[in-house]
């Protein structure tokens, strides 16, 4: 999922005190980091229809699945000079598909599975004339809301009281929303279509003052332009206030519908939407960033002023090894297969590169919380006062823990190299989306690729009622489990714990990006 390289001398982070900082290794330059690059036809590789001809002005990027579909691009064609969405395909020799046929200037997948062996259809979250549109696919067409290619809805209509730049859609949350920053109030809205419906949701505001002033304190943003969202947390991008250089953004953390931001953290980025959250394999409860003209780096989430690793680049700007550019709005991905993807900014051909990831070690839980009382005595008064008591859990990646309030996708197992028996949850998951399995190591357990409750005791029974966007079940046909015994234990003799992840492409072992193959045994 992450590349066909093995991580070799990964960096680790610990969270610390300091100030942010950026530093490339010594020796970094000398090796080469970089992955793979896609490019039309890249070593046979990749499909020799991706991008047009003549180049693209890119706008935004995401990721999305319908068998081996994989990039979503909102972009300006320069052989033609027309906008539109498309998809590409990075991993087969296929035409890329117009989703829509207009100007996005932002754009999210819909969907709430994220790394499963088929998905769910995905709709099309956009920001188009000013209104945010829900688009259909042509898989899409003959689901609940009946939205087929060029159909759309209209969750927030066109109004001059707001300028909308920038959504998110969270597609590996338990209940995704939808968010967006209007830039000229200087604040970030939410919508629940799920629960509330597309044409009949409201908006709420989340973040910003409703004085809708620009300052840069704790109760205010700071003309806003991108927004994230993570475990009940989103992460708004906005205008450094006195900087050098007009590119250079900060990033806050604010919990939605308080008063004040968690923090502002320390780094500055390049491009307004240059930064990017996630909490997956190798990477947990991280922030990226594009930093400079030649590089991106990733710290931890919880802390304004985490160490810095280098994630890519580094070593100057071109388009040679080891380097790429940042420049313009700096839009910043993830693909499917291949993860972080960074697009090289006046690459020419046109391209997107990628590195392999970092081991980063950050907090993600908090377990306990005692009160203690503590007596303070001065030679006038003695004041008693309750001081809070937090325990921390650090989880390393792989993760073999799971708790209620983080899920990660551990392992299996911790004590032995093999996989659980799970045919009834796997049999039951596989009739909702084909190829789906039961994630029995959770807390509760789920289907991969829906929140739809398993188990591998009995049946669940679900309910098919949904008064929201998305389909809670499907008519697939049941397939049999997939049996990769041996390709579990290949990866558990490489790292305790971990797990074949077959269902990717290419298949490779949960937590690292060592190839792996359910008929080879270790």
């Amino acid at each position: 999922m992450f590349g066909f390289a093995i991580l070799a001398g990964a960096a680790s982070i610990g969270v610390m005190a300091s100030a942010s900082s950026e530093v490339v290794p010594d020796g970094w330059c000398e090796d080469d980091h970089h992955v793979m690059i896609y490019e039309n036809c890249y070593k046979n590789l990749i499909s020799c229809h991706f991008l047009p001809t003549d180049g693209i002005k890119m706008i935004d990027y995401d990721a999305m699945m319908k068998g081996y579909w994989d990039f979503l691009i909102s972009a300006q064609d320069l052989g033609t000079g027309e906008y539109s969405v498309f998809r590409a395909s990075s991993s087969d020799d296929t035409d890329r598909e117009v989703m829509i046929n207009a100007k996005a200037d932002s754009i999210a997948s819909a969907t709430t599975g994220f790394y499963t062996a088929s998905f769910p259809p995905a709709y099309i979250w956009a920001v188009v004339d000013n209104e945010i549109r829900l688009y259909g696919t042509p898989e899409t067409k003959d689901l609940k809301l009946g939205l087929g290619l060029g159909d759309y809805k209209v969750l927030e209509p066109a109004s001059s009281d707001h300028t909308w730049s920038s959504i998110n859609w969270y597609q590996n949350d338990d209940h995704p929303y939808l968010y967006a920053v209007d830039a000229k109030n200087n604040q970030v809205y939410q919508w629940d279509p799920i629960s509330d419906g597309v044409e009949t949701a409201s908006k709420k505001l989340v973040a910003g003052n409703a004085d809708g002033k620009a300052i840069d304190d704790d109760e205010h943003l700071y003309y806003p332009q991108g927004v994230q969202s993570m475990h009940g947390y989103i992460y708004i991008s906005q205008l450094g206030n006195g900087e050098d250089s007009v590119n250079q953004y900060r990033v806050v953390k604010w919990e939605p519908s308080s008063t004040k931001r968690e923090f502002k953290f320390n780094f500055k980025m390049n491009g307004r939407f240059g930064f990017l959250t996630y909490d997956e394999d190798g990477l947990l409860n991280t922030i990226s960033y594009r930093y400079g003209d030649d590089a991106i780096y990733t710290q931890c989430a919880e802390v304004p002023d985490g160490d810095a690793v280098i994630l890519g680049g580094g070593c100057g700007t071109g388009h040679d090894t080891n380097q790429f550019v940042n420049a313009d709005d700096g839009v910043f991905g993830m693909s499917f297969y291949w993860g972080y993807t960074i697009w090289d900014y006046n690459a020419d051909p046109d391209r997107f590169v990628f590195w392999p990831i970092p081991d980063v070690t950050c907090p993600t839980t908090t377990t306990t919380t005692t009160t203690t009382p503590t007596t303070t005595t001065t030679p006038s008064t003695t004041t008693t006062t309750t001081t809070p008591s937090t325990t921390t859990t650090t989880i390393t990646t792989p993760s073999t823990t799971s708790t209620a309030a983080t899920t990660t996708e551990a392992s299996p197992s911790t004590t032995s190299c093999g996989k659980k028996e799970c045919s009834v949850g796997d049999e039951q998951c596989s009739s909702y989306i084909p190829g789906s399995y039961c994630k029995y190591w959770e807390v509760p357990q789920v289907c991969s690729g829906s929140n739809m409750e398993c188990s591998c005791d009995k049946v669940i029974t679900t309910s098919t009622t949904t008064t929201g966007m998305m389909p809670t079940t499907s008519t697939a046909p049941p397939t049999t489990p997939f049996n990769c015994e041996n390709g579990d234990a290949y990866c558990c003799s490489q790292y305790t714990g971990s797990y074949c992840k077959y269902w990717s492409y290419p298949s490779v072992c949960s937590g690292t990006n060592i190839p792996c193959s359910c008929d080879v045994q270790a």
